[in-house]
């Protein structure tokens, strides 16, 4: 197994704030990912990790989601980890490859960034949404919080690395986001469901996971359901987004869903 790693944090006398003027790469050894740092940043920043999913890049996941820009908007720094070249896709087995190359990754920008370290989140869309909920499992100490579109549990089978599953024991109570697509063929309603249950049990949440919608809480653009609160003040949110399927959506609704994902992971800090 290759481990990543990564300069130390930089002293809070060293790092710097300075804006990178757009996105860039940056590599540790021969792995890739994209970084924008807005201007205007006081420090030291929350920073988010943006995974994309099986086939797409770096690239298309900063066109797609449109989070540089919502990130220059809501004062934090954004990371586009580019998935192992071969297949594009992430390896969301328990102590893989990527949750090194991930953890790394924030040690990386920490080396130069002023980041506060209360407040990395991770977030990712389908394949890229699993992953960061292995991170959830496998590196709470480094997560503050997590969330997943259009994704399933880590637990589950990864076709892409042939793993059967892997279990999953944070080292604590984490909060973590489920966003689903009321639509989505392949991350079904079903599948949040079930997603949601487990992370009821780890987070040692009071209440069962909802799967009527009538009981569910109703908005312009999407329901809800929030269990909670759960273990150690973290908490836990399963959404249907109205009329959307098995992509990043545009218009109101892609507004709604950045809105609702940064809503979540930034209510929450570590100790």
């Amino acid at each position: 197994m290759a481990v990543y790693s990564s300069p130390a944090p930089a002293s809070a006398a060293n790092c710097t704030m300075e804006p990178t003027h757009g996105t860039v790469t940056r590599f540790i050894g021969d792995r890739m990912y994209a970084l924008n740092v807005p201007p205007g940043l006081k420090g030291p920043a929350p920073l988010m990790i943006s995974l994309h999913g099986t086939g797409d890049t770096a690239a298309g996941m900063e066109a797609e989601t449109g989070w540089s820009s919502y990130a220059a908007a809501h004062h934090f720094i954004v990371a586009y980890p580019q998935g192992i070249a071969l297949d594009q896709t992430w390896h969301f087995e328990r102590g893989s490859v990527d949750v090194a190359f991930l953890t790394g990754l924030v040690r990386n920008v920490e080396s130069t960034w002023c980041i506060d370290a209360r407040r990395v989140y991770a977030e990712g869309w389908s394949n890229g949404g699993i992953m960061a909920q292995r991170l959830a499992c496998d590196a709470a100490d480094v997560f503050t919080a997590v969330a997943g579109w259009e994704s399933s549990d880590a637990i589950d089978p990864n076709p892409a690395t042939f793993s059967l599953g892997t279990p999953c024991v944070p080292g604590r109570p984490i909060s973590v986001g489920i966003f689903q697509g009321r639509l989505d063929p392949i991350s079904s309603p079903i599948v949040g469901a079930i997603n949601t249950q487990s992370w009821i049990s780890r987070d040692n949440c009071p209440r069962k996971a909802v799967t009527s919608t009538s009981t569910m809480s109703t908005d312009l653009f999407g329901a809800f359901t929030t269990p909670g609160p759960c273990a150690d003040a973290t908490g836990l949110v399963w959404r249907l987004e109205f009329n959307t399927a098995h992509e990043w959506p545009t218009g109101p609704i892609g507004e709604d869903l950045r809105g609702q994902i940064w809503s979540f992971l930034s209510s929450y800090s570590l100790p």
